[in-house]
């Protein structure tokens, strides 16, 4: 099952049955803030905060990101407080250079809202849109689906 979380920073809920879902067997979470995904064993891989599959997110930020700071996050960089990042994707949705997609291949706490602070830029809306080949779509908040077959093959081939 794939859903949308309430929180304030959408992300997805998974696992590998409606059971699971409920909570009822033991599951695991990762060590990414609020916006982490709740998984089970066969999705640890897809959840870990290591490198692994791209997470994709649409941002909205406070102020335009400048080129600079555009630059540094594309080509990897070490934050003010010495975390070292990983290259992450970045895509202008709009021409405001507010709402962006940003694409992260590693899991650190907090990443993009650490990111944008270091930027001097606050994040004002923070939603993930996809992790690997999995997208929610308009699944609203609150709501579960199940995964398609196509959907569990690709993400047991990619973890």
């Amino acid at each position: 099952m794939i859903g949308r979380r309430t929180a304030p920073a959408m992300a997805f809920t998974a696992s590998k049955s409606p059971g699971e879902a409920a909570g009822k067997p033991a599951s695991m979470t990762s060590t990414l803030s609020r916006t982490s995904w709740r998984a089970t064993s066969s999705f640890s891989a897809a959840v870990s905060p290591a490198p692994g599959l791209p997470k994709l997110y649409e941002v909205v930020l406070d102020a335009p990101l400048g080129d600079d700071d555009v630059r540094r996050f594309r080509g990897g960089t070490t934050l003010a407080d010495g975390t070292g990042l990983r290259p992450v994707g970045i895509e202008f949705v709009d021409e405001s250079r507010t709402l962006l997609h940003i694409t992260l291949h590693e899991g650190k706490n907090r990443q993009i809202r650490r990111m944008a602070k270091d930027g001097g830029r606050k994040v004002l809306r923070l939603h993930r849109l996809a992790i690997g080949p999995i997208r929610l779509g308009g699944l609203p908040e609150g709501q579960l689906r199940p995964l398609t077959a196509a959907e569990y093959d690709l993400l047991r081939r990619q973890c």
